[in-house]
């Protein structure tokens, strides 16, 4: 009896090694589980987030339609209360906004707010580097530094045109330059639109006007 007695009290390392084994096993799936938990979850909040998004960017666009279409029909007050409401977001949508709110602040003669919504949507589009906004951002603010009677901030804002603009840029600092009455200045600015631009729409409006110069 004392010799089975030590057998039960002595541990048996085979079965220990089992045991062992089976709790690293269990451990290890406990562990797998709670990983592929995490990761369903973290899917679920993308998924649930992207849907959002998504939502979020329908309702911006017809609001957005909302308003261009009310700008379009002339009620300019119910335009821009529109328009109001994607101010500070940062987006293509709120800078869409704000140059909408530009032009029609301009059409109203109100040239200190269209320059300060034309601004506005240059921030954006430059941050967000979208550059067909920033190049109409930057012709707004253009015409309405002219409308202002600042010709030099027109000619530099004219002169930051990106390359699919660069010779409607010359032409409107060619047209800055006669009225200034800066004649030779402005027969090379024209002179080189023609040359450069060959196929450009604008290079009519650059020989008639290089023609009254020469007159």
């Amino acid at each position: 009896m004392a010799t089975k007695n030590k057998e039960l009290q002595e541990p048996d390392e085979f079965l220990e090694s089992l045991q062992r084994a089976q709790r690293y096993i269990l451990e290890n799936i406990k562990f797998v589980s709670m990983i592929a938990g995490g990761i369903l979850a973290g899917v679920l909040i993308i998924l649930l987030v992207l849907y959002q998004i998504k939502t979020n960017r329908i309702r911006e666009a017809a609001a957005l339609d909302t308003a261009v279409s009310a700008f379009h029909e002339g009620r300019l007050d119910d335009a821009l209360k529109a328009l109001d409401g994607f101010s500070g977001k940062g987006d293509l949508a709120a800078a869409r906004a704000e140059m909408y709110s530009g032009n029609i602040f301009y059409d109203q003669g109100k040239y200190d707010e269209a320059l300060k919504h034309y601004q506005a949507a240059l921030k954006i589009a430059r941050g967000k580097k979208i550059e067909v906004v920033q190049d109409l951002a930057l012709q707004g603010i253009a015409y309405t530094e002219l409308a202002l009677g600042h010709s030099d901030k027109a000619e530099a804002a004219f002169g930051d045109l990106g390359d699919a603009f660069k010779d409607f840029s010359l032409l409107e600092r060619g047209r800055i330059y006669a009225d200034q009455g800066e004649v030779e200045k402005a027969k090379k600015t024209l002179d080189d639109l023609i040359r450069n631009y060959a196929d450009s729409p604008w290079v009519a409006a650059a020989e008639e006007l290089k023609g009254q110069l020469v007159q």
